[in-house]
């Protein structure tokens, strides 16, 4: 069933209701990154903040209903360092928001993503090289998907040299901030 569509000011206000100033703020930030990475390319849809599907991942974007989850414990530390992150808070929370939309980009423009994870493919790749360049991270090592390889007689995930692990590139572009961020 594909997601009726609902204007930006709609969501904005539904979210200040929800979520009070975060609420705005995710909308506000959603548009601004929208405009600069994504030439206002994203469709909107809802912006949610509480526990992410299965409470696995500080944010989720899922395509069935356009909609973005944002983990409450990214602005509202409940615990020390949930999933071992310091340093959280409203930048931490906007470069999450950038990265799941990476995800809807992907999905709404409808490039493909093979038989890879939905980070561990080229669309997801180019993606992070071009926003990575536009965020100005020089010293970035190239994102290439990563395939298995015979590696002295061992199938092995083959990183190939002057690229990034996964790990770095699944978790972009957080991964990529030279220091800590605060806020």
């Amino acid at each position: 069933m594909k997601p009726t569509m609902t204007s930006y000011s709609d969501l904005r206000r539904a979210g200040a209701t929800f979520f009070s100033e975060l609420g705005e703020w995710s909308y506000d930030e959603w548009a601004r990154l929208n405009s600069k990475f994504f030439g206002n390319a994203n469709e909107p849809g809802p912006i949610l903040w509480g526990l992410t599907p299965h409470g696995g991942s500080v944010g989720y974007y899922s395509p069935m209903h356009n909609s973005i989850t944002m983990h409450t414990s990214l602005v509202h530390k409940s615990t020390d360092a949930p999933w071992g992150i310091k340093n959280l808070g409203k930048k931490y929370a906007s470069d999450v928001l950038l990265h799941e939309m990476i995800h809807q980009h992907i999905h709404q423009m409808k490039l493909p993503v093979g038989r890879y994870s939905s980070h561990n493919n080229k669309s997801w790749c180019d993606e992070v090289n071009r926003i990575g360049a536009l965020l100005g991270f020089k010293n970035m090592l190239r994102a290439e998907p990563i395939k298995q390889k015979r590696v002295e007689g061992k199938v092995t995930w083959y990183v190939k040299p002057g690229c990034m692990p996964r790990k770095e590139f699944a978790t972009f572009p957080h991964s990529q901030r030279p220091t800590p961020q605060n806020g």
